[in-house]
């Protein structure tokens, strides 16, 4: 049954290799929420290269995402994915955030092609809401360029959850030779790329909170330590308040996943069952002192910002962002 209410969504925001997949999965076990990737590649990946879908099924072949297309277009085949990446990319971008950010006085030709954009993700974020069930969709897609888009949508309730992760860590990460699925690999990049990256994410991600976007600061590090307390704040954010039996399923330093319907991310996005929810901190000892040095330098000041984030009383717009406090890895 179609529901009256807007969807929430609840946009995972910040770098890759920062645990958003964990994230994701976690907060997807929460009533009232769905689990569902980084959707901006639903074009790209999923639906051009029909890429597995977490529950472990291609994604056409996925009866929750036909469902969706269905309701959303029709069906899938009523789409051609390469239209709307090309049709992203005129408007997705970074060098286009004073665009996003300019609201009416954009230019005529950009505003009819924001406009188109929207016109297609309106009905796909609806149809995952009508689809689910839940009021909160998380999304999983942490680009501030997307995040900008979405908060131009109308009749939804945008709200971003900014996850960081230590700069060294995400550096390690990203230089390690990663599966995205069966079939295909993840990029990689050198640690001092990845700390400029990382960089100018954050700055960017942070940037929502001038135009009034609810903003939550998360660390990696005190959701690894911290899970259900920080599963607790967030779904209180989000306008979902839980109980304590509705994170039974984080047991100790584990927790029990089920399987979600989640296009792109990092292979964890296809785990289910027990799971340990333990801090990487492998870079530590693995990573080459130059290398960490790099690292360091390069991202020192934010990196001692986020070590200094305390915990704050509402992330309502216009306020200072909420935080949950750090617990290790600064």
């Amino acid at each position: 049954m179609t529901q009256t209410q807007p969807p929430t969504i609840l946009l995972i925001g910040g770098t890759g290799r920062s645990g958003s997949t964990l994230l994701d999965r976690l907060l997807g076990e929460l009533p009232g929420f769905v689990a569902v990737g980084e959707l901006r590649y639903t074009w790209s990946e999923a639906l051009a290269d029909n890429r597995y879908c977490g529950c472990g099924t291609r994604f056409l072949d996925c009866p929750f995402w036909s469902e969706v297309g269905s309701r959303a277009f029709g069906s899938w085949d009523q789409i051609n994915p390469s239209e709307v990446v090309a049709l992203e990319r005129s408007i997705a971008r970074h060098r286009h955030i004073p665009l996003l950010a300019a609201s009416r006085t954009a230019p005529t030709r950009y505003s009819s092609l924001l406009d188109r954009y929207l016109g297609i993700l309106g009905p796909m974020y609806a149809a995952i809401r009508d689809v689910s069930g839940a009021n909160v969709i998380i999304d999983s897609t942490k680009d501030a360029a997307y995040a900008h888009v979405l908060r131009r949508m109308p009749d939804v309730d945008f709200r971003l959850l900014h996850l960081v992760r230590d700069s060294r860590g995400v550096a390690w990460s990203w230089a390690k030779v990663v599966r995205s699925d069966p079939d295909h690999y993840m990029r990689r990049f050198s640690p001092p790329v990845t700390a400029l990256r990382w960089m100018t994410s954050n700055l960017m991600v942070e940037s929502l909170g001038w135009f009034g976007v609810p903003r939550l600061l998360l660390r990696y590090e005190t959701l690894v330590a911290q899970p259900r307390a920080a599963l607790a704040t967030i779904a209180s954010f989000a306008g979902q308040p839980s109980d304590p039996e509705a994170l039974a399923f984080v047991q100790g330093g584990g927790a029990w996943l089920g399987a979600h319907h989640t296009v792109a991310g990092n292979p964890m996005r296809m785990a289910a069952g027990n799971i340990d929810i333990r801090l990487d901190d492998a870079w530590r000892t693995s990573m080459p002192f130059t290398q960490r040095a790099q690292v360091t330098a390069l991202t020192w000041p934010l990196l001692r910002h986020y070590s200094h984030a305390g915990p704050g009383p509402s992330a309502n717009a216009g306020d200072a962002p909420a935080a949950l406090d750090a617990a290790g890895g600064g």
